[in-house]
């Protein structure tokens, strides 16, 4: 068994090879900030811990995931704009560069979902209430794609029903972001708001086409 070096409630954990990625949650920082351990699970030892660069004023480690030599880290990602993600050598726990919000006054509620794969990473946003996607290089931080989840966004009377993005997936070539319709009734209300319709995208990186769509295939009854 891996007993954890700290006794901190865990939120987010990720795995690759013989490493595990275990965040925690911090008590004693503010707004979440949190620590985040890397053990080995061969043996069950801790190797390193990651904790936030400079002032530890946003959720640290809320999401964090692996693959081949790199760690992603998510902080931030809540309603404001100061979401970032930072990029880790997997095997010393150096910082290999930080992913800012390249559109602060456009891009809301940034890394609120992360995936890295292939040389990637894919951040989860919101563009003026409507959900969208980013993906990044992992080598040099430059921006490569968005993928807008196709959809009505807010009007300014917030009237329209808007897409939001919970999660996203990187595999191979392929994007996947998982978005729920929100501002939607349920029925007989006008007030209380639903997210069974939600529909999950599958686009292609290197052309930024849409693939497919799934739907919930019982909108009525079952949360999607």
């Amino acid at each position: 068994p891996i007993v954890l070096s700290q006794p901190y409630s865990i939120r987010s954990i990720a795995h690759y090879g013989d490493n595990l990625v275990v965040s925690l949650f911090d008590p004693s920082q503010s707004r979440g900030a949190g620590i985040v351990q890397v053990y080995d699970l061969t043996t069950g030892a801790l190797r390193f811990s990651l904790t936030q660069p400079g002032d530890s004023t946003t959720s640290f480690g809320h999401t964090v995931k692996i693959e081949d030599n790199v760690i992603a880290v998510a902080s931030g990602g809540g309603i404001s704009d100061d979401g970032s993600v930072y990029l880790y050598n997997a095997a010393d726990g150096a910082l290999l560069r930080t992913i800012e919000n390249p559109a602060v006054d456009e891009v809301q509620s940034f890394a609120s979902d992360i995936d890295v794969s292939s040389g990637r990473v894919i951040v989860s946003a919101r563009r003026q209430f409507q959900g969208t996607a980013l993906v990044f290089n992992v080598s040099d931080g430059s921006l490569l794609t968005e993928f807008l989840v196709p959809g009505q966004g807010w009007d300014s009377a917030q009237t329209y029903p808007a897409w939001y993005t919970p999660s996203v997936e990187l595999a191979g070539d392929k994007a996947y972001v998982g978005a729920g319709l929100i501002n939607v009734p349920f029925e007989g209300s006008e007030t209380t708001y639903s997210v069974a319709a939600g529909k999950v995208f599958e686009f292609d990186v290197p052309t930024s086409q849409l693939n497919r769509t799934w739907t919930n295939p019982d909108s009525g009854t079952m949360i999607f």
